[in-house]
């Protein structure tokens, strides 16, 4: 998660599971669609309104089925890069707060946050025979605040994601 009002953000190691689709257009060109389960998030700390020295840390886990549909250019037999879009929904919320006097706060709920994620992604594939090593960097353009309370505490967030992954294809065909 990305937001300005934060005051120390740190990232959440969370994981991805999915299918692909990818289907060749051109010698070097493919479209690239899936399915994937996503669980990403964030840990931030903020003042509370109770106490300026007061620091309560929240820890935010989002859980969402998403979409991509990316552009790949196939390099070399090695090498993929790719581009494209993803939407998301989502499908799970959870929240953690530690602190001083951290029970006196409102939590915000699963309806404070919108349940639709849109955005871009960038990839790069190392492939080797059915096994594919990969990462993607993701970026939202959707702000995550669904209500006023979930705007107190992370404002403009949005979702940014750094996934590295392992891939396994079932059925190669090569292209013409």
């Amino acid at each position: 998660m990305n937001s300005k009002n934060v005051r120390k953000e740190d990232s959440r190691f969370g994981y991805h599971i999915g299918l692909w689709v990818d289907k060749h257009v051109a010698k070097r060109v493919s479209l690239q669609g899936g399915f994937n389960y996503v669980a990403v998030g964030a840990a931030n700390e903020n003042l509370t309104a109770q106490n300026s020295n007061s620091i309560v840390t929240w820890e935010y886990n989002l859980n969402y089925i998403s979409v991509p549909l990316n552009a790949n250019y196939h390099l070399h037999k090695l090498i993929t890069i790719g581009a494209g879009f993803y939407t998301g929904y989502l499908v799970g919320f959870n929240l953690r707060r530690e602190g001083s006097r951290s029970n006196t706060l409102n939590t915000p709920e699963k309806d404070n946050l919108k349940s639709q994620d849109f955005g871009y992604q960038i990839n790069l594939l190392v492939n080797y025979s059915s096994i594919s090593l990969g990462v993607q960097y993701r970026n939202s353009f959707s702000k995550l605040p669904n209500s006023r309370l979930a705007e107190s505490l992370i404002a403009d967030a949005q979702n940014s994601v750094i996934q590295m992954a392992v891939r396994y294809t079932l059925y190669q065909k090569d292209p013409k």
